[in-house]
């Protein structure tokens, strides 16, 4: 069982301003080009498989979190498609379903494309730069998520957006 310290609820709902302030780039930006195809996946994990982290270790915004960034950039429907941006809460986000789903991003995205990777949930470090996300069932190493992050193709912008404790 991944150990986490207990921390004091978040309670908060897209007020962070990094998220504010990526979701406004997102939107407001004349970038990238009209015509690109946009891609997301969205991941919230508020639960977690019990054996993996303890029930007493429940966030609370997470998967709010994640819908609604999903939900804002759906706001400028001349940009972004709901059929090119997945969400995946609670026991649907194990990591070889965010893993498979960041495989399959990587497969159809081409150059002039920009891909959205968004995750709240736990994050741990073992020490040092050793750092990783959970996943609903397991550990998603940094180095894991930059072998996924590597099989996007030439010229596909990739913007990554985390937030989970150990995330910089």
């Amino acid at each position: 069982m991944v150990e986490l310290h207990r921390m004091k609820a978040r309670g908060r709902l897209l007020t962070n301003w990094r998220v504010h302030a990526a979701i406004g780039l997102l939107i407001f930006a004349g970038w990238p080009a009209m015509g690109a195809t946009r891609y997301g996946l969205f991941v919230g994990i508020d639960h977690y498989l019990p054996t993996y982290i303890s029930p007493i270790y429940t966030l609370s915004s997470c998967v709010n979190d994640a819908t609604g960034f999903r939900s804002k950039l759906l706001t400028d429907s001349t940009r972004w498609s709901s059929g090119n941006l997945t969400l995946m809460t609670e026991s649907a986000a194990t990591k070889a379903a965010v893993r498979s789903a960041l495989a399959q991003l990587a497969s159809a995205a081409v150059s002039g494309d920009t891909v959205v990777f968004y995750q709240s949930s736990h994050g741990g470090s073992n020490g040092g730069y050793d750092t990783f996300l959970c996943e609903y069932n397991a550990t998603y190493q940094d180095y894991e998520l930059a072998a996924d992050l590597a099989l996007f193709r030439t010229g596909v912008s990739v913007i990554v957006v985390i937030d989970a404790c150990n995330s910089a």
